[in-house]
């Protein structure tokens, strides 16, 4: 039996992507309300790597936790979103990053996002024991008209027809010192990786 050479640690960032239409209908994700649990994200360079800065989002409601609606081509999102920190104070984003274990499980579950939609009623709550999520408005969603088994067909979805909510670590969290703990496996240690993600929704 052969034998892989291994490192000193393991990383594992996954997150779960996961799409979102409150109106199946319409052509986007127009007329959505949406609520999102924080303003703060992860600042990115010019090359869309994060910087290792969490500030406010311009796009977003300076406070956390106002509604504001989705129109047929903005705001625009595909940003890591980040929440306050578990441990007071609440603002304290330095360091947050050292408090996130691999295994998230054991945490309380925090909202992330509340979506609804008017014309139909429907609501959508994303819960997780994650850090952080990403928020993507779906501007590069191009599915062409399929056919199903069944003979059916699935018609075409274009831009905006979607909403990406994905629970996460911190994006590029495995190139960052100061962020690696949260995605690393140490070896040796009998150490888990996992997170708890929970999707409710109803309609009003």
């Amino acid at each position: 039996m052969g034998h892989a050479p291994t490192t000193p640690s393991t990383v594992s960032n996954a997150p779960i992507p996961t799409y979102f239409t409150l109106n199946p209908s319409a052509p986007t994700v127009s007329g959505t309300n949406v609520i999102l649990a924080t303003s703060h994200h992860l600042e990115l360079d010019s090359s869309q790597i994060p910087t290792g800065r969490i500030i406010p989002h311009p796009y977003a409601p300076t406070e956390a936790n106002t509604p504001f609606t989705l129109f047929p081509r903005d705001p625009s999102f595909d940003d890591c979103f980040v929440l306050p920190p578990r441990s007071s104070p609440p603002n304290n984003w330095d360091g947050i990053a050292g408090s996130v274990p691999p295994d998230t499980r054991p945490l309380p579950l925090r909202t992330m996002v509340k979506m609804s939609h008017p014309d139909t009623g429907l609501v959508l709550v994303v819960q997780s024991t994650e850090p952080a999520f990403q928020f993507y408005t779906g501007e590069g969603i191009d599915v062409p008209t399929l056919e199903t088994g069944d003979g059916g067909w699935v018609e075409r979805m274009g831009s905006r027809k979607g909403i990406a909510i994905e629970p996460s670590r911190f994006v590029d969290a495995p190139g960052r010192a100061e962020w690696r703990g949260m995605c690393t496996l140490t070896k040796g240690k009998r150490e888990v990786w996992g997170s708890r993600n929970v999707y409710r929704a109803w309609k009003e």
